[in-house]
């Protein structure tokens, strides 16, 4: 089995370099790090790790609110592993209620956080090989697809829908900067369509729009 592909978010250099060294077993793989909860979305979006070892208190965005984002956008396992994490603490509560899997009571020293090494092998490598788990992870990962999918063609229907007035006004303009009349749309015999960045997929979506006749003739 591959190990498991692990991301490692702490806003401090020496708990990065405390968890990589106590982490640093066959079973897991550390794909990389970040310093906050921003770097921590972006690296999710890119990497798509395993699981993820997530601190609270961090500049820039706090664990808490990179928890909320990375649910709504790539939901990955995530364990907390803060000094603010512990049974009944309202963090705790708060990671949970948010998809956090589990959590884990990070020591305040350096030197400490050899004490904390089995217990946190031990939850990431369950967690991580926890195929019900991963399976729900998938699940939310491709229902988010099909919504974003879903709105991003109710997007195209809206700004595509042109009005008897639009028409009228485009062809007033046209007249306008041109001096000359707008062709009529049975004289028009080549429609062509600039795109950038991100068009060809909105381009793909516009084109499902005509019928395959219409298409078929060209």
């Amino acid at each position: 089995m591959s190990p498991l592909k692990l991301l490692i978010v702490d806003d401090s250099f020496f708990m990065r370099q405390a968890l990589e060294k106590i982490l640093n077993v066959p079973e897991i793989e550390i794909i990389d790090s970040a310093k906050n909860g921003k770097e921590a979305v972006e690296k999710v979006l890119l990497l798509h790790p395993d699981i993820v070892t997530m601190d609270i208190e961090m500049p820039v965005m706090t664990g808490i609110d990179a928890l909320r984002e990375i649910m709504a956008t790539f939901p990955v396992p995530v364990i907390m592993v803060s000094t603010l994490t512990s049974d009944g603490a309202e963090a705790t509560m708060d990671a949970l209620s948010l998809g956090a899997v589990d959590f884990i009571t990070k020591k305040p020293a350096f030197r400490e956080m050899d004490s904390i090494r089995d217990e946190l092998v031990k939850k990431i490598l369950e967690v991580g090989n926890n195929q019900s788990l991963r399976n729900h992870m998938i699940r939310k990962r491709l229902l988010l697809q099909m919504a974003k999918s879903k709105h991003s063609e109710s997007n195209i229907k809206t700004q595509t829908a042109i009005t008897d007035n639009d028409i009228k006004q485009n062809a007033k303009e046209f007249t306008i900067h041109t001096g000359r009349k707008r062709p009529k749309i049975e004289d028009i015999k080549v429609i062509g369509i600039g795109i950038s960045t991100g068009g060809p997929n909105a381009l793909q979506d516009l084109l499902k729009e005509y019928p395959a006749i219409y298409l078929s003739q060209y």
